[in-house]
């Protein structure tokens, strides 16, 4: 889409022109340098002095407060409401014009400038038509957000977010998801389950975080995350805490699509993944394997079964996918609680009664993850 270098407002009354230059997140002002961005809000230039400002944003990325520290203390400088469609309610009035989706309002225009196009949020419309307009066509080709801006953010047009949490443990999936991510994206979930995210601040989002923005963003892929306190799936096999539980291709004249299925608990993966000391790292897992397949067997027009099953394409998703936190470990045990020793190939000896899966903390200490009897 390329990126915004300059902005020339013109006015005859009085006669004045001024230029805006945008470099690398430092905007200048007639040639001098008015403000830097940075992760938290901005440095702004006084007479070669730069004092910084803070912003809070909500779930949207809309700038609610801004803020500075003086004389020890906090300072507000600025405080703004937003009609549903982004019209500004002011509260307190301020410098700040990186308001509605952390986008700049252009006052000369009324609009808000999200770098490929303006967007109009008396009317909630765009001002040149959605570059999926075709693909679209129950909504209009200058609608924001699908008509329903709580819910969605419209940066550039594309398709809408597609990975959903289902199930009666979706809340601590959904936790433990965004502790992955934490202090890169702000993931939001709506009453269906659905994965939305802005990013936290302005730095380089980590391999994983971008992996997660493109499983979300990615619409012809939509993941669906089962989240059960269990230890069997729905077809009743064994697993630990994720299972990889295939997909299904739809094959069409634009390309094809798939759902992609993966079930997890929650408690399970949240104890591996703080036990090794990499928060959220295992449910992160959980989801780019079931994108990870996604994309494989939407290559190849073949659906997956599950990962127990032939044909599988489980193996090459898990390599593909984020990493794990760590390694999980597999004792079993006989009738009085002894344990026993795996036979050669990984083969149950007879007089198995219970089992236990446990990992390795930092310290070398064994903690258990899951345990059947």
């Amino acid at each position: 889409m390329g990126n915004k270098l300059r902005r020339t407002v013109t006015t005859s009354s009085p006669s004045a022109t001024t230029t805006s230059d945008y470099i690398s997140g430092i905007q200048y002002l007639n040639g001098t340098i008015a403000f830097i961005q940075t992760q938290e809000g901005i440095a702004r230039n006084l007479s070669g002095t730069y004092s910084y400002e803070y912003n809070l944003t909500d779930h949207l990325g809309n700038v609610r407060y801004s803020f500075d520290i003086n004389a020890g203390a906090v300072r507000k400088l600025q405080q703004d409401n937003y009609y549903a469609f982004g019209l500004q309610k002011v509260v307190t009035s301020g410098q700040n014009k990186y308001l509605y989706n952390s986008k700049e309002l252009q006052e000369e225009l009324g609009q808000y400038d999200y770098g490929a196009r303006f967007y109009d949020p008396v009317v909630g419309r765009w001002n040149v038509l959605d570059p999926l307009a075709e693909q679209m066509r129950r909504w209009s080709p200058y609608s924001y957000g699908f008509n329903n801006p709580i819910r969605f953010v419209d940066p550039d047009g594309v398709a809408p977010f597609d990975v959903i949490i289902k199930g009666s443990e979706r809340q601590a999936a959904f936790d433990e998801l965004q502790a992955s991510v934490k202090g890169q994206l702000i993931l939001s979930m709506d009453a269906n389950g659905k994965i939305g995210y802005t990013q936290d601040g302005a730095g380089k989002l980590s391999k994983d975080a971008q992996q997660l923005t493109s499983v979300i963003n990615d619409n012809s892929i939509v993941v669906n995350v089962f989240a059960e306190n269990t230890t069997n799936t729905a077809s009743g096999n064994l697993y630990i805490g994720g299972a990889f539980s295939g997909n299904t291709v739809t094959k069409g004249t634009a390309g094809n699509t798939v759902e992609a299925y993966q079930e997890v608990n929650p408690s399970v993966l949240g104890k591996m993944s703080t036990a090794h000391g990499k928060a959220g790292a295992d449910m992160l897992h959980e989801v780019t394997e079931a994108y990870q397949g996604g994309l494989i067997s939407q290559k190849s027009g073949i659906s997956s079964p599950a990962s127990n099953q032939p044909g599988s394409v489980y193996t090459r998703a898990h390599g593909r996918a984020t990493n794990q936190s760590g390694g999980i470990f597999e004792r079993i045990y006989d009738a009085l609680g002894k344990e026993l020793q795996m036979l050669p190939g990984n083969i149950y000896p007879q007089g198995v009664k219970s089992a236990d899966w446990y990992v390795n903390d930092k310290k070398g200490n064994k903690v258990v993850i899951q345990s059947i009897k």
